[in-house]
């Protein structure tokens, strides 16, 4: 089975570096989009690819989506996508691939197979396309939607349950549907004919009426819509109204000695670096946006400001290790990397850009002081780690970090299976980095090729495990799929982004 992302080496001199130098360096094609996609629920066999990679692997609960990536559904599979308000199910026996995605925009390209679209929060005035082999479906309204990518031999589908839409064929033709209204398109080429038929859009598949009953898609009061992965909150933990930091969500139904980031594992993910990917069926949004707060015996994720827009990040944690710390623990040669949440107002410095203005944005909405971003900036830039002398920097979560060996970090190994017993002190006597990369060992390390083996995701109430097998993505076998005719390429609006 092929590696999901790219193998990496680390390679740094020795001392306490970071890999986060691109501080010094704009990058070249612009900041990150702040909006990503969430691969939020699976059952049966769901195979995934990224831009970097031509095979499958399996796919994993909370994988972040990003424009390049790919979804294959074995007929015996099925499973969601979410995107800032939206809910996106595939059916068994169905390819899709993340044509763009930013803040600007969501194409998605349905090759093969069935998605049925359901909207909570869609800004109308930006693109919402899905692209078909016979022409592009354009949501136009808050609604529930069906589209049939169609075979040699079936038609290419939409149908509108609720809402209203439009499909463009590649040869001008355009048809407008409304609630309860289904368009068809037959033919290929020149040839391609679009009819608008009475019969009504298909029911969702009944498989899906018990997560209809556990999650609530609507948006939370306490937060913007633009939080992706917001549906699974309330299903899997509860708010509540803290005196310092207003309404504030915990998990039920963890472990005494559970902290955050700490059942999951490391992926890198272009172009964002390295992001967390979590085992547990909420977490998503908690640890892509926000902070976390400890006290009295107790977690407690504070929300991103509602009023500010939502900006993803990678993993919102500082990081410790490196050489200092392995030698404090006399474990040099595992050259340890660790790892703690960002608390409430603190600076979460990205290593991906060197744009002050996207650093201030995506720091808008935790609340933090000015004095604050202004001066870990300024370290960023020279690369000053912070050390305990430093009384600007509390880190409120310090003596919480999660400690992993290099090598299990950088080969994507569960966190669980790999952390390391780290006394608080010497986690305290570390220096913490400047900007939210790992440190790197002193010598030059290779991820070994191979999927990561996350842990299998908790089962929701009343239903089985989720599977972790790997599975070939099949060819279909009683219809051929259409393939995509040059006309793709002269799509008006970009199929990516610049």
């Amino acid at each position: 089975m092929a590696v999901v992302r790219r193998s990496l080496v680390f390679v740094v001199a020795a001392g306490f570096a970071f890999a986060g130098t691109a501080m010094a360096q704009s990058p070249s094609a612009g900041d990150p989009p702040g909006r990503v996609g969430r691969l939020s629920y699976l059952q049966g066999t769901v195979s995934y690819h990224d831009a970097q990679a031509d095979a499958w692997s399996p796919a994993a609960v909370n994988t972040p989506l990003v424009a390049g990536d790919a979804l294959w559904t074995e007929p015996n599979g099925h499973d969601e996508l979410s995107i800032a308000g939206t809910r996106v199910r595939m059916d068994g026996d169905t390819q899709l691939d993340v044509a763009a995605l930013d803040d600007s925009q969501t194409r998605l390209q349905l090759d093969q197979g069935r998605l049925d679209i359901k909207t909570f929060a869609l800004e109308t005035n930006q693109p919402y396309q899905i692209i078909t082999p016979r022409g592009i479906a354009a949501l136009k309204d808050q609604g529930d939607y069906y589209v049939h990518a169609g075979t040699t031999a079936d038609p290419t589908v939409m149908g509108v349950r609720s809402g209203a839409a439009e499909f463009q064929a590649p040869n001008g033709q355009t048809i407008a549907l409304r609630g309860g209204e289904e368009a068809q398109v037959t033919g290929d080429g020149d040839s391609i004919q679009i009819r608008k038929v009475e019969t009504a859009p298909p029911p969702m598949p009944t498989y899906w009426a018990q997560r209809d009953q556990q999650i609530n898609y609507a948006p939370v009061q306490y937060l913007s819509s633009d939080v992706t992965g917001y549906e699974d909150l309330a299903a899997y933990g509860s708010w509540s109204n803290d005196p310092d930091y207003g309404q504030v969500w915990a998990p039920r139904a963890v472990a005494a000695d559970w902290t955050p980031y700490s059942t999951g594992y490391w992926s890198y993910v272009e172009p964002y670096g390295w992001s967390w990917v979590d085992s547990a069926p909420w977490g998503y949004a908690p640890y892509h946006y926000g902070r976390w707060a400890h006290r009295n015996n107790h977690w407690f994720w504070v929300p991103p400001d509602r009023h500010e827009h939502a900006v993803y990040a990678p993993a919102l944690v500082s990081f410790v290790g490196g050489t200092e710390l392995g030698i404090a623990l006399g474990v040099q040669s595992q050259r340890p990397v660790g790892w703690f949440p960002l608390g409430p107002r603190e600076a979460y410095v990205p290593p991906y850009t060197a744009d002050r203005h996207y650093y201030q944005r995506i720091n808008a909405n935790a609340r933090v002081p000015e004095a604050a971003l202004n001066d870990r900036w300024q370290r960023a830039e020279h690369h000053q780690a912070l050390t305990t002398d430093d009384h600007k920097e509390a880190f409120a979560n310090r003596r919480f970090a999660t400690v992993v060996p290099a090598a299990a970090f950088a080969r994507s190994q569960p966190v669980q299976q790999a952390r390391l017993h780290v006394a608080a002190d010497k986690i305290a006597a570390a220096p913490v980095a400047a900007v939210a990369a790992p440190p790197a060992p002193t010598m030059a390390l290779a991820a070994k090729p191979g999927q990561p083996q996350p842990q299998a995701q908790a089962a929701k109430p009343g239903q089985p495990p989720q599977p972790t097998q790997p599975g070939q993505p099949a060819v279909a076998k009683t219809r051929t799929p259409l393939a995509f005719a040059s006309w793709t390429a002269k799509v008006p609006m970009p199929l990516v982004p610049p």
